[in-house]
């Protein structure tokens, strides 16, 4: 067991990655999802 004095910048690093991919695919999904329901009411898809 490692001494827990520092905290491991390396996971840090990929927690704080993993996050902001998480944040950017949402926003894309909502974009999208709100594309979609345009194009849906105006008739664009069938």
């Amino acid at each position: 067991m490692r001494p827990r004095i520092m905290p491991d910048v390396a996971s840090l690093e990929a927690l704080a990655n993993a996050g902001r991919a998480l944040d950017s695919g949402a926003m894309r999904d909502r974009a999208v999802g709100m594309g979609a329901a345009q194009w849906m009411e105006r008739g664009d898809v069938a």
